[in-house]
């Protein structure tokens, strides 16, 4: 049976709560009743900025993950200003959300080996 792709609401919640778990700008206060949320604005920005880059569409995975990577920093940069600086690990926060961006695709197996005729 072929695998469907995810819904985006689910993959907003997925990037929603790796945020809330790597906490990259340390806003989850034990006192904030809304921590679980908090970065929910940040998470709907990156998805919609991994989305229109067509990321899944990128064969050169160094490539996909440096375009990621940009991505994750001007996100940052727009909803903290400078001070995305802090961001501990930004390297690791990339990987884990385009990981969960990837993951949200179903991957396409070549079933028949196709050639290409020689013209010689």
């Amino acid at each position: 049976m072929a695998r469907t792709s995810k819904l985006r609401h689910v993959v907003l919640q997925e990037f929603t709560r790796t945020l809330f778990e790597r906490d990259p700008m340390g806003l989850n206060h034990p006192t904030n009743p809304d921590a679980e949320n908090e970065y929910e604005s940040e998470a709907l920005s990156l998805l919609s900025r991994f989305s229109e880059s067509c990321l899944i569409g990128c064969d050169d995975l160094p490539l996909q993950r440096e375009l990621a990577l940009g991505i994750v920093q001007q996100t940052f940069d727009f909803w903290f200003g400078r001070l995305s600086w802090r961001i501990n690990d930004i390297e690791g926060l990339t990987d884990a959300l385009l990981k969960v961006y990837v993951d949200s695709y179903p991957k396409h197996e070549q079933t028949e080996q196709s050639e290409v005729p020689s013209t010689t």
